[in-house]
C-alpha cells in the first residue's frame, strides 16, 4: 500500500497546512467584519455558488476516473478544460443575473460580482488530473500556495469591518495561483498544454458525465442553498451563526475529503484490475476505519462545542454551539456517503449515485424553509442532517443491488465493526467528562491518546488491516 500510503500523507498535509491557515483567516474576518459583515461575506459566497454549479457538471470526477483508467490523457484534459472555461462564462452570467434581481443591499450584489470572476480561474483547475493520477503532492502543494496568499492578502487589506471588498478580490488570487502552478508542472512533467476543443467530444464527455454532473449539483446545491435561504428569511446574523459552526465542521470534514480524494482513484484501479476478491477486502477495512475515525469525533465535538465555539469565534457566538453540536453529526454520516458514492462512480454506476444524492437535496429543500421558519439557524442544520441520513439510506440501498461485491455493503456485517471503537469512545467521553476544567488543547490531546491506545490495544485496529496490495 505504498502508493496509497503515500498519497494519503501527501493529502493530508495538504489538507492540514492549507485549511489550517484559511482557519486562521476565517477566524480573522469573523472578529474583524463583525457578525453582520461576516455573514454578508458568507451570504455571498453562497450565492456564487449557483455559478459553480455550471462550473463543475461533473466533468472533474469524471476527469479523475477516465485519467485513472489510464486514458488518453492530452485529450481528455483539453476536452475538459475547454469545456470548464464555457461553463465559466455561462456561470458568470447566471451570476450577473442574480445579483440584477437579488434583494439585497449594493454592498451585497457587488461583492457577488467581484466572487464570480473566480470562475474562470476555477475552471482551468487540474486538481482532477493530478488526482486521477495518483499524484496527490501537486494538490498539497497548490493548496498550501492558495492558501498562503488568501492568508497574506486578507491579513494586509482587511484591517476594519468595511474592508469586505477585498476578501473576493483575495480569493480570486488565491484560485489564480493555483492555475498558474499546476500549468506549469503539468508542462513540465506530462508536455506542453493546448486548447483543441472538439464539440463532438466534448458532447460526448457532457453525456458521459450528465449523471456526475446532475450529482454534483445537488450536492453544491445543498450546501449553499441552507446559508442563502436562511439569510432570505432570518438576515444575516442567523446566516453568521451558522456559517461559524458550519466553518468548524468544513474543517473537521478535512478527513473526508482526504479520504474521497484517494478513495477514488484507488477503488477505480482496483475495479479496472477485475479483481473482487481484492476489492472486497479493500472496502471492507475502509468501512472499519472510517467507523473508528467518525465515532471519537462525533463524541468529542459534542462534548466541547462550547469551549471550541468560544475558543475559535468568542462569546459572540455563542449562539453557534446548539448549531456545531447537531452539524457534526452530518460530518459523520456525509463521510460515508463519499465512501458509497466513490464506490458507485468507480464502477460505472453514476446514475444510481446521482439519485442517492438528488434523493437527499429534496429532502433538504422540502424540510429546510420549515425548519428554518420555526428555529432558525439550529433548524437549517436539523434539516441538513435529516436529509444527508435520507442520502445515505439510498447509497446503501443502490450498492446493495444484486452486485458481485454486495457483501462489502453488507449494514449487519459494518455494525460488527462499531463496538470496539464504540468502548475506546466511551472512555474518552469518560475522561473529557471527569476533567472539565483543564485546558482544551490538553483535553484533545488526551482524547487522542486515550482513544488511540485503547482501539490497538483491544484490537478495534490493527497494523494488518493498513497493509493492502497493489
Amino acid at each position: 500500500m505504498k502508493r496509497g500510503l503515500k498519497n494519503i500523507i501527501a493529502v493530508t498535509f495538504g489538507e492540514l497546512v492549507g485549511p489550517l491557515l484559511g482557519f486562521f483567516v476565517l477566524v480573522y474576518l469573523a472578529r474583524t467584519l463583525g457578525v453582520g459583515n461576516f455573514g454578508m461575506i458568507n451570504f455571498a459566497q453562497a450565492i456564487f455558488s449557483y455559478g459553480l454549479l455550471l462550473n463543475y457538471l461533473g466533468l472533474p470526477t469524471l476527469g479523475t476516473r477516465e485519467i485513472a483508467r489510464n486514458q488518453d490523457p492530452a485529450k481528455i484534459t483539453s476536452s475538459i478544460l475547454s469545456l470548464r472555461l464555457f461553463l465559466s462564462l455561462l456561470g458568470f452570467i447566471l451570476i450577473l443575473i442574480i445579483s440584477l434581481v437579488l434583494p439585497k443591499n449594493n454592498e451585497t450584489k457587488t461583492l457577488v460580482i467581484i466572487y464570480g470572476f473566480s470562475l474562470f480561474t476555477i475552471g482551468l483547475f487540474l486538481d482532477w488530473f493530478y488526482q486521477g493520477k495518483e499524484a496527490m503532492e501537486y494538490l498539497a502543494f497548490s493548496r498550501i500556495i492558495s492558501y498562503s496568499i488568501y492568508f497574506i492578502f486578507i491579513l494586509t487589506f482587511v484591517r476594519n469591518k468595511n474592508d469586505f471588498y477585498f476578501v473576493p478580490i483575495g480569493f480570486f488570487f488565491s484560485n489564480l495561483s493555483i492555475v498558474l502552478f499546476q500549468l506549469i508542472v503539468y508542462q513540465k512533467r506530462f508536455g506542453k498544454f493546448r486548447f483543441a476543443f472538439n464539440w463532438k467530444d466534448g458532447k460526448g464527455l457532457l453525456k458521459v458525465a450528465l449523471p456526475l454532473g446532475v450529482a454534483s449539483l445537488f450536492i453544491q446545491f445543498g450546501q449553499y442553498f441552507t446559508p442563502s435561504l436562511l439569510g432570505f428569511i432570518k438576515g444575516n446574523i442567523a446566516v453568521g451563526y451558522f456559517s461559524a459552526a458550519a466553518k468548524l465542521i468544513t474543517m473537521i470534514a478535512i478527513v473526508d475529503r482526504v479520504f474521497t480524494i484517494v478513495a477514488l482513484p484507488m477503488i477505480t484501479r482496483y475495479h479496472a484490475a477485475n479483481n473482487p476478491d481484492l476489492l472486497t477486502t479493500l472496502l471492507n477495512r475502509l468501512h472499519k476505519w472510517l467507523i473508528a475515525v467518525v465515532l471519537p469525533i462525533i463524541t468529542g465535538g459534542i462534548i466541547l462545542a462550547k469551549e471550541i465555539i468560544i475558543l475559535v469565534f468568542g462569546r459572540n457566538y455563542l449562539p453557534s454551539v446548539p448549531v456545531f453540536q447537531i452539524l457534526i453529526f452530518f460530518f459523520g454520516i456525509t463521510i460515508f456517503v463519499s465512501l458509497y458514492g466513490v464506490s458507485l462512480i468507480a464502477s460505472g454506476k453514476e446514475s444510481r449515485y446521482a439519485r442517492s444524492i438528488g434523493t437527499g437535496t429534496l429532502t433538504n429543500v422540502i424540510l429546510n424553509p420549515f425548519l428554518t421558519a420555526f428555529f432558525s439557524a439550529i433548524g437549517s442544520a436539523i434539516a441538513i442532517v435529516l436529509a444527508e441520513a435520507v442520502t445515505l439510506t439510498f447509497a446503501i440501498s443502490n450498492c446493495r443491488l444484486p452486485d458481485s461485491l454486495k457483501q462489502c455493503y453488507d449494514v449487519p456485517q459494518a455494525l460488527k465493526l462499531v463496538l470496539k471503537p464504540i468502548l475506546a469512545t466511551c472512555l474518552m467521553a469518560v475522561f473529557l467528562l471527569l476533567l472539565p476544567n483543564i485546558n482544551i488543547f490538553l483535553k484533545i490531546l488526551g482524547s487522542i491518546i486515550i482513544y488511540s491506545g485503547f482501539i490497538f490495544l483491544i484490537k478495534g485496529l490493527a497494523v494488518s488491516d493498513f497493509e493492502l496490495k497493489q
